[in-house]
């Protein structure tokens, strides 16, 4: 870092360079009396400036900040799907309240008052929690910057996703949803090879849309998760799928092979029928030949399995709130149960946080330690009395 006193007139000023967003910027003040005023000052100047105080240097206002770090940190690296909710919730939640602020006028109060305003407004804790973790990555990346001497998101409370109970399917409702579907029906043919898809997949419903015939690999018995056709904001999109870890290849069993093969035939049927009238799934100018799509050729839209599962299930006497995604949990559920190790249920879910198995599951991996021991008394002592 360049810096220097010097006398100018009567007074002396002192100066030093620093780079702010990648350009250089020489700071300066004068008046002092005498040499050794304008020294200490500058010291003082300095220790600010690496202590990330930039109160009097820094005028970037929240709303270009959080654009410039939309476009440039999160659209090359995450999904279309989390650069439009991010987008969405910015626009909705934060830009009316604090988004014409300076970066630097961003107190931990007005912090706090803009996640209050969302509560208040009627909207749930996972929104909440959500509005909050996007203000803090912003935040945080402008205190990494520099623009800020530190994240005032770190002086209030993250607020609680409120607790929900996961619910899943045991093995005699999900024979009382199978038998309760008509397979001569369009609708009901194609819940079923996606209901069964999914509780042997664990399969991420935007995953299970964006899957193509050329994915699965019949003599390998796998498929590749490649992609993910999602609904956001109002529009349905083809993308990558939620994280890295998502991008996997899943191996199925022989009879879910079998069913798909009839599937596949199936639509074929169903097509020759319509000759040229077939209809043609297009996306960023490329044509898709999605798995899970209606016998004119159109792909199953994603809310389709969002609303349909509960009429199902309802049909089927379940008295449950089971959501498409209720099957994912129901598929590492059954998982566990048999005694697959947590690691492989990780990897097959495609989740890149191992915690969240344990979380999410804990509760099936203690009913397996309490049967084991109930086992490993019968194998020890063989019913007899222990003195």
């Amino acid at each position: 870092m360049t810096s220097f006193v010097r006398k100018r007139g009567k007074t002396w000023s002192y100066y030093f360079e620093i780079e702010l967003n990648g350009k250089r910027r020489q700071i300066s003040k004068g008046g002092f009396a005498k040499k050794s005023d304008a020294k200490s000052a500058m010291a003082e100047a300095i220790v600010d400036y690496e202590q990330r105080n930039f109160l009097n240097i820094s005028k970037v206002k929240l709303d270009r900040f959080f654009e410039d770090w939309l476009e440039n940190t999160v659209r090359p690296l995450r999904s279309r799907t989390t650069y439009l909710r991010y987008q969405s919730l910015y626009d909705i939640y934060i830009r009316p309240e604090i988004g014409g602020e300076l970066l630097t006028a961003i107190t931990p109060i007005k912090v706090d008052r803009t996640v209050r305003n969302v509560r208040a407004a009627g909207r749930s804790e996972t929104t909440v929690q959500h509005v909050y973790g996007l203000l803090r990555q912003v935040l945080h990346r402008a205190a990494q910057l520099r623009l800020i001497r530190d994240n005032p998101c770190e002086y209030i409370d993250r607020p609680k996703r409120a607790k929900s109970t996961t619910e899943v399917l045991t093995e005699p409702e999900i024979l009382a949803v199978v038998n309760t579907l008509d397979l001569h029906n369009a609708s009901d043919y194609i819940f079923y090879v996606g209901f069964l898809f999914a509780l042997e997949t664990g399969c991420r419903r935007g995953e299970m849309c964006g899957l193509e015939w050329s994915d699965i690999n019949w003599e390998t018995r796998t498929i590749s998760i490649e992609r993910a056709l999602t609904y956001v904001n109002g529009h349905v999109y083809i993308g990558e799928p939620k994280t890295e870890d998502s991008v996997r290849t899943l191996e199925l069993s022989p009879t879910l092979i079998t069913l798909l093969r009839s599937f596949r035939a199936w639509q074929a049927e169903e097509r020759l029928k319509l000759g040229p009238y077939r209809k043609h799934n297009v996306f960023d100018g490329l044509e898709y030949d999605f798995v899970f799509s209606w016998p004119a050729g159109n792909y199953v839209h994603p809310l389709w399995w969002t609303k349909r599962t509960p009429v199902v299930m309802r049909r089927a006497g379940i008295d449950k709130h089971i959501r498409l995604h209720d099957l994912r949990h129901t598929s590492a559920t059954l998982l566990i149960q048999q005694g697959i190790d947590l690691k492989t249920v990780q990897n097959r879910l495609g989740h890149t946080d191992p915690s969240m198995i344990m979380q999410r599951y804990g509760h099936v991996t203690k009913t397996m330690a309490s049967r084991a021991v109930t086992e490993l008394e019968d194998a020890i002592y063989g019913g007899r009395k222990i003195q």
